[in-house]
């Protein structure tokens, strides 16, 4: 509510090959925040962002990620 953007620090752990859709379905304007790498997770539920980076989701729009069990890591997909 009132358009602030929501970081999404990490997501529970799943077994190698699991893959989520995430969708940012607000009903206002707020962005849906994948925060790199953020320390404020456990590391095991930790994202590698696209490049290193945060990914900003928009309202509507949605990603693809995949957990590696080698790097213990929620992975964005880019297809």
């Amino acid at each position: 509510p009132g358009g602030a953007s929501r970081n999404i620090t990490g997501i529970a752990a799943q077994q190698n090959g699991k893959l989520i859709l995430l969708l940012n379905i607000a009903d206002g304007a707020e962005d849906l925040v994948l925060v790199n790498q953020s320390t404020a997770s456990t590391a095991g539920n930790r994202i590698y962002g696209s490049n290193n980076a945060n990914v900003t989701l928009r309202r509507g729009s949605g990603i693809w990620l995949i957990y590696d069990g080698v790097d213990q890591r929620w992975k964005v997909l880019n297809i």
